[in-house]
């Protein structure tokens, strides 16, 4: 597994593929003290979603457990049931499959591809991976899927806890906790983007910044790469 490596206050690594990524991340959230916050487009009703439950469940008492999913296909409504009767709260941004309680044919062009896990506000794992059996390694019965993943600490773990309680509030009414940070004025050393339109964190906004500003090359690892004509 890859080494850390430190950018400015916080500690570094790269996960690859699901080899790598799954290990670590339900390592920490076995490690977790007071929270544990998971951000997934797509949790899998297979083997891999299940471990991901299973150690949620585990950690579940006493601790804050949150997890907001994309309503993945084919994921029963009572899938989270365990995690929920344990004192968790699982909630699915909104349901694809349309027989599901939380169908709304209003929200179906509005997406949440986020995927990342958060751990007490200081470690955060964010990339492309979901935790589903196409991202296991084919030794272990999954697709083997590429996706990586990139563990990081510090003001960007922060920035990452502060954004999944801002799309929960919007998603749910309910208010985070007391001690959630603002978003820092300047993103530092690593920075966190968002799809949002507007904003000093805009992705689109940064990426354009970052390409014009290039000087030798420009290199993108991007499974939707559909760039418009200005970009």
């Amino acid at each position: 597994m890859s080494s850390y490596f430190s950018v400015g206050d916080a500690r570094v690594r790269l996960l690859r593929d699901g080899h790598e990524a799954f290990p670590a991340m339900y390592e920490a959230i076995l490690a977790a003290k007071t929270e544990v916050l998971v951000e997934m487009y797509w949790i899998g009703a297979d083997q891999v979603g299940r471990r991901l439950r299973e150690v949620l469940v585990e950690r579940a008492s006493g601790l804050a457990v949150f997890v907001k999913h994309h309503g993945s296909l084919g994921l029963p409504d009572d899938f989270f049931a365990p995690l929920r009767d344990a004192g968790g709260s699982a909630i699915a941004f909104h349901a694809l499959w349309p027989f599901s309680r939380s169908f709304r044919v209003g929200r179906l062009d509005q997406r949440d591809h986020r995927k990342m896990v958060v751990i007490d506000g200081q470690r955060a794992f964010v990339g492309g991976l979901n935790f589903a059996l196409q991202w296991h390694p084919v030794s272990s019965g999954g697709a083997g899927w590429k996706d990586d993943v990139i563990e990081v600490s510090g003001q960007t773990a922060a920035a990452a806890r502060t954004l999944f309680y801002k799309s929960w509030k919007w998603l749910t009414g309910e208010a985070g906790p007391k001690d959630i940070r603002p978003l820092p004025r300047s993103p530092g050393a690593i920075g966190i983007f968002t799809s949002q339109r507007g904003g000093r964190r805009n992705l689109r906004a940064e990426l354009m910044r970052l390409i014009g500003n290039a000087r030798r090359s420009v290199d993108i690892t991007n499974p939707y790469f559909i760039p418009d004509y200005r970009m």
